[in-house]
């Protein structure tokens, strides 16, 4: 699903653009990794992460007048836009609260991301925003 949102995404935008340089570039290694395994959406959005992480630290590394800064900052926002829209912190706290969940009934914070986690199986969050505000909300009691 995500490979074929690609393609089209590919296919509207004018030849030699930026953007559909950058796309072909996110398709091709979509595709080498397709080529041994199965990918599934959640492996690509990983790669698509990975790619963004990469041009954030190559901007740390820049000097503050350096052009491909401002480049590397455009492909975040082109990569970006693949990424489903993820919940909030505030929706993830919302959704605690609504749960009912007791972030301090259970033994361990190890114990509380599990629960949660596997409840939100499949639902666009990341488990390093969850990891983060149930530490917080175990921290405040």
């Amino acid at each position: 699903m995500f490979v074929d949102q690609l393609k089209n995404k590919i296919a509207a935008l004018s030849y030699g653009g930026q953007a559909r340089n950058l796309l072909k570039v996110v398709l091709g290694e979509i595709q080498q990794k397709a080529a041994f395994k199965e990918v599934s959406d959640q492996q690509c959005h990983s790669m698509v992460k990975k790619m963004i992480k990469a041009n954030e630290d190559n901007i740390k590394l820049l000097d503050d007048g350096d052009r491909r800064k401002e480049e590397y900052h455009r492909e975040n926002v082109i990569l970006s836009s693949l990424l489903p829209q993820y919940w909030s912190e505030q929706d993830i706290r919302n959704w605690i609260q609504d749960e009912k969940i007791d972030v301090n009934a259970f033994p361990n914070e190890g114990a509380v991301i599990g629960q949660c986690m596997s409840k939100l199986k499949g639902e666009p969050v990341e488990g390093g925003m969850v990891k983060k505000i149930i530490s917080e909300m175990r921290a405040d009691g």
